[in-house]
C-alpha cells in the first residue's frame, strides 16, 4: 500500500483530519529526495532542571524534566 493511500485511508476513517493529511502529505514529498531532505542527527545531552525554592519552581522543574524525559526516550536529545 502506498503511502498516500495509508494517508487517505487515515483520513476516510477520520483518525486524522484534512490539515494533519496535508501535512504528511507534504512532509512524505519533502522525505522522497527532494533538495529539502535532511539527516537526522542526535542532540546533544541537556541535563535535568534544578534550583528555586518555591513551589512554583519545583511545578515548572517537574514539567521541564518530564519534557527532557520524553525527548530522550525519543532519541531526540542524549541522555
Amino acid at each position: 500500500m502506498s503511502r498516500k493511500a495509508i494517508i487517505n485511508d487515515l483520513l476516510n476513517s477520520g483518525l486524522i483530519t484534512d490539515e494533519q493529511s496535508a501535512i504528511l502529505d507534504t512532509v512524505g514529498t519533502l522525505n522522497s529526495g527532494s533538495d529539502f531532505s535532511t539527516t537526522y542527527t542526535q542532540g546533544t545531552a541537556v541535563a535535568d532542571a534544578s534550583g528555586g525554592a518555591t513551589h512554583i519552581d519545583a511545578e515548572a522543574r517537574t514539567a521541564l524534566n518530564d519534557l527532557l524525559a520524553e525527548l530522550r526516550t525519543l532519541n531526540i536529545i542524549a541522555t
